[in-house]
C-alpha cells in the first residue's frame, strides 16, 4: 500500500501488516484478544460478503456490526491522540518484573498488575474505558444504517480516521456511508469522499495507488454529504 504522510515526508510503501499502522501497548490483551476481536470478527465477515457480491444491502445485524467497527477505529484513535496516563499506587512492590509474555497472558485471563515501580500502565485503565466508552456510542448511533457505495473509475483512500464523517472504506471501489443508499457512485462523489478523508486525516492516508485516487478539496459535489437546509 501507499502511506502519504501529512508531514510531506516521502511517501512510503508498507504491507498491511506492518507495525506503523499498530498503536502498541495501548490497552491490555484482555480488551484486544476479546472485546476488540469479536468486533473485529464480525466486522470482516460482513466485509468479506460485500466483496464476494453475496451481500449488496445490510441488515440489521450487518449495520450493528459495521457501527460497532467505525466506533472502534474512532475510539481507539481518540485514545492513540490522548493516552491515559500511568497511576502510581501507594502498596508493596512487586518482587520481580514479568516478561512481556507473562504479561500478556495474565492480562488475557482478566489480571491487573504493577510493575516494579508500583506503576499501574494506563492500558489496564484504557480497555475499561473502551468497553465504557462503546456502550455509550452504541446508544447514540443505534439504528443507524449503512449504505453500500461502489466506484467504477475511482478509488477510494483510508485515512487514519473519519471521525467528522461516518464513512468506513471497505476496499480501493467499496466505501460504506452511514445514512446514505446502497449505489454506484461517480468519479467527483468519490473525489468528495476522499477530499474528506485527507482532510480529517491527522497523520497519514493510504491507497493500492493514491494516483488513482481523486482527491476534491473544500467543494461538495452531487450533494452525497449536502445537508439540507433549515
Amino acid at each position: 500500500m501507499q502511506v502519504r504522510r501529512k508531514s510531506d515526508e516521502q511517501d512510503l510503501w508498507l504491507t498491511p501488516g506492518n507495525s506503523y499502522f499498530c498503536a502498541r501497548r495501548l490497552w491490555d490483551q484482555k480488551a484486544e484478544s476479546v472485546f476488540m476481536k469479536v468486533i473485529e470478527d464480525q466486522y470482516q465477515d460482513v466485509a468479506k460478503n460485500i466483496v464476494a457480491g453475496a451481500v449488496t444491502t445490510l441488515d440489521a445485524a450487518m449495520n450493528a456490526a459495521v457501527t460497532d467497527m467505525y466506533l472502534l477505529w474512532t475510539l481507539r484513535h481518540e485514545r492513540y491522540l490522548n493516552p491515559l496516563p500511568d497511576i502510581r499506587m501507594n502498596m508493596v512492590a512487586p518482587e520481580r518484573e514479568m516478561s512481556i509474555d507473562t504479561q500478556e497472558i495474565l492480562e488475557a485471563n482478566g489480571y491487573v498488575f504493577a510493575s516494579l515501580d508500583n506503576t499501574l500502565a494506563s492500558r489496564f485503565m484504557t480497555g475499561l474505558c473502551f468497553t465504557i466508552e462503546m456502550g455509550r456510542e452504541r446508544q447514540r448511533m443505534a439504528g443507524k444504517r449503512w449504505g453500500i457505495l461502489k466506484a467504477a473509475d475511482a478509488e477510494f483512500l483510508v485515512p487514519d480516521n473519519f471521525s467528522a464523517y461516518s464513512v468506513v472504506p471497505l476496499s480501493p471501489t467499496i466505501a460504506l456511508v452511514e445514512g446514505h443508499a446502497d449505489q454506484q457512485i461517480g468519479f467527483h462523489q468519490v473525489a468528495d469522499i476522499n477530499g474528506r478523508a485527507v482532510h480529517g486525516s491527522r497523520r497519514y492516508y493510504f491507497a493500492r495507488d493514491i494516483t488513482r485516487c481523486p482527491i476534491l478539496k473544500h467543494r461538495i459535489l452531487d450533494g452525497l454529504f449536502q445537508c439540507p437546509a433549515g
